[in-house]
């Protein structure tokens, strides 16, 4: 679980930082990326109303990245190549993406349909789980499995 943790925050970090510099680069606010993961626990309006916090945002972003590093983590042991690590944790990032943007967000946060920019979103997405990916690389692995190998 500590690399998960670990994890979490480093590709967390990493996805706030990009998407603060993507919405920047369209001339957006800084804040704004952080007002919408606000959203999550304050509900849909409160962009609107001015409920939404910038630090609101960043303990929801950073528990969520926390709590989906560590899930990522209970499958990991079934993982016995670092490039197996390294597929599973892209596909992890496609599922992530799929899951909370294409399912979730439309049901429960329309929010992030309004505001998301699709493509950079899956993206983003990708990087965290390659990234998460990456705090599950171990150095133990043995030179003679091939580069992929589950079980």
């Amino acid at each position: 679980m500590g690399r998960g943790v670990a994890a979490g925050l480093v590709a967390g970090t990493l996805f706030a930082l990009i998407t603060v510099w993507f919405v920047t680069s369209t001339d957006g606010p800084a804040r704004a990326p952080f007002l919408l993961f606000s959203t999550i626990v304050l509900g849909d309006d409160a962009i609107e109303t001015g409920e939404a916090t910038v630090l609101i945002g960043v303990m929801v972003h950073a528990s969520l990245s926390v709590f989906f590093a560590m899930a990522f983590g209970l499958i990991t042991h079934r993982l016995r190549t670092n490039g197996t690590v390294a597929v599973a944790g892209l596909l992890y990032g496609l599922l992530l993406y799929v899951v909370n943007l294409r399912v979730l967000a439309p049901l429960y946060f329309p929010e992030f349909g309004e505001y998301a920019n699709q493509p950079f979103e899956l993206l983003v997405h990708l990087m965290y789980g390659g990234v998460v990916g990456l705090g599950f690389y171990s150095s133990d692995v043995r030179r003679q499995e091939p580069f992929l190998s589950v079980g």
